[in-house]
């Protein structure tokens, strides 16, 4: 799972860089929606992604673990892991944001 996280976030980044897109990392307890409403208040995008967050969450995720056999196991567990935060702007619908974990099973919320 490793390097699908890991290329995910480099196309995140990537994105980001490419599109001119600010990237933050959220600190601890950070409110995400007063700084994402600062900043769609001070964007000039008219439409499309106006900004792109990362967050350190706790979400439930699969994990391997060594049973004896050959191969690993697979448990549900708890994990610390990056959380993807795209804040958009659209002319129909107005300013949302798309939540995406990098983590297997990789939910996501609109």
């Amino acid at each position: 799972m490793d390097p699908l996280t890991k290329d995910f976030a480099g196309r995140m980044e990537c994105f980001a860089q490419a599109k001119n897109i600010p990237l933050i990392t959220f600190e601890k307890d950070q409110r995400k929606d007063d700084l994402a409403q600062r900043i769609f208040v001070e964007s000039r995008v008219s439409e499309g992604v106006v900004l792109i967050g990362k967050a350190q969450e706790k979400v439930r995720g699969f994990r391997t673990a060594p049973n004896g056999a050959a191969d690993p196991g697979i448990i549900r567990s708890m994990a610390l892991v990056n959380r993807w935060y795209l804040y958009i702007r659209d002319r129909d619908v107005g300013p949302f944001f798309l939540k995406f974990s990098s983590y297997f099973p990789y939910n996501a919320r609109f």
